[in-house]
């Protein structure tokens, strides 16, 4: 597979970050991950717009105009223009000298990379997870390169023979899973965690709050027990149901079919 780095095209096995990027050692970057469907770059001007207002937060660069062409260029060269594929795009400060402060002059490293992607299919069984999720902005609201909190999450769920965990803040409240946003059906309305309490903007949650009728207001765990449904989204699997939640022993509930077209 083909990468893009810098503008430039190398195979994933030639490409080589600096030693001393930022990205690399401090975690100094932001992302976002998209979908490509048949050649369509789903959402892109909202993935866009967000990766603008997080270079913007951590005083990097602005992304390159010509983000839209690059990516499509890396999709012919990797023969992914008629499937589905999974395109991520990371913005690191770039080298840098020892310590936090960064460089005066800043020379960013862009990597685009462009996959394939099976949607998954099988409803998920979560666990809710002991790592709680940071809640004060900005970092909560943006796609940064800090994902260890989350990781550990992930791992907890899967160690624990799960496929994923459900996130609370320091306040107890429910936020989102590892790597997406939840949603609930409680007496038939659909429920989401508003922002205040850590969510991600996520495009795939904007999106539905857009298109549906959604009400924005603080879960807690209490609220799984009388959900009929839960799911979680994001820009790459779309809505994925949940099919149970598991904590002290007890199966809460089972998924009925919600289809908002994605």
């Amino acid at each position: 597979m083909f990468v893009l780095l810098n503008g430039d095209l190398f195979l994933e096995e030639k490409a080589a970050l600096y030693p001393n990027d930022r990205g690399f050692l401090l975690g100094d970057g932001v992302f976002t991950t998209l979908l490509s469907k048949k050649g369509q770059l789903l959402c892109f001007d909202a993935h866009f717009k967000r990766l603008l207002r997080a270079t913007k937060t951590f005083s990097l660069p602005v992304p390159d105009p010509d983000l839209e062409s690059h990516i499509m260029t890396l999709l012919d060269h990797n023969n992914l223009l008629d499937d589905l594929a999974a395109v991520r795009i990371t913005i690191t400060r770039g080298p840098g000298g020892r310590g936090i402060t960064p460089p005066e002059t800043v020379k960013p490293t862009t990597l685009i990379t462009a996959a394939p992607y099976e949607k998954p299919s099988a409803p998920l069984r979560v666990m809710i997870s002991w790592v709680r999720r940071e809640s004060t902005p900005p970092l909560c609201h943006i796609k940064h390169l800090g994902y260890q909190s989350s990781i550990l999450a992930r791992l907890e769920a899967l160690e624990k023979g799960y496929d994923d965990a459900l996130m609370l803040n320091t306040k107890g409240n429910l936020v989102c899973a590892t790597a997406g946003n939840l949603f609930l059906v409680c007496d038939g309305e659909i429920l989401t965690p508003p922002l205040s309490d850590g969510a991600l903007p996520g495009i795939m949650r904007g999106k539905l709050i857009q298109d549906h009728t959604i009400k924005i207001c603080s879960l807690t765990p209490k609220d799984l027990e009388r959900a009929e449904a839960a799911f979680v989204t994001n820009s790459l699997a779309g809505i994925q149901m949940i099919g149970s939640v598991h904590e002290k022993n007890l199966l809460l509930y089972t998924p009925v079919n919600h289809d908002f077209g994605y």
